[in-house]
């Protein structure tokens, strides 16, 4: 589906939400994404154009909330996979 008008990062979104199995349709007389699951249960919407810089990270919050699973982000990892940073002087055990 083309998701014209959509940031990059809206747009990656939105492939990612249909693969999953949901359904992504314009919602009629709005400037919003209806995302629906399979079973026609509704679940949120997404802006078809964004008025801020900070769009995706709405987006990634709301799908969130609506119990959608996120695609791996670039600076979004969960805490248990961050790796600590190791002290060069500590010896080595």
């Amino acid at each position: 589906m083309a998701y014209s008008g959509t940031t990059p990062e809206i747009h990656e979104l939105l492939e990612h939400v249909t693969a999953a199995g949901y359904t992504v349709q314009l919602a009629p007389g709005s400037n919003h994404w209806r995302i629906t699951a399979a079973d026609g249960t509704f679940r949120c919407t997404l802006p078809l154009i964004p008025s801020t810089r900070w769009a995706g990270d709405y987006a990634r919050a709301a799908l969130r909330r609506a119990g959608i699973p996120l695609p791996p982000g670039k600076h979004h990892r969960p805490k248990n996979q961050r790796t600590q940073p190791t002290d060069p002087t500590a010896p080595a055990s």
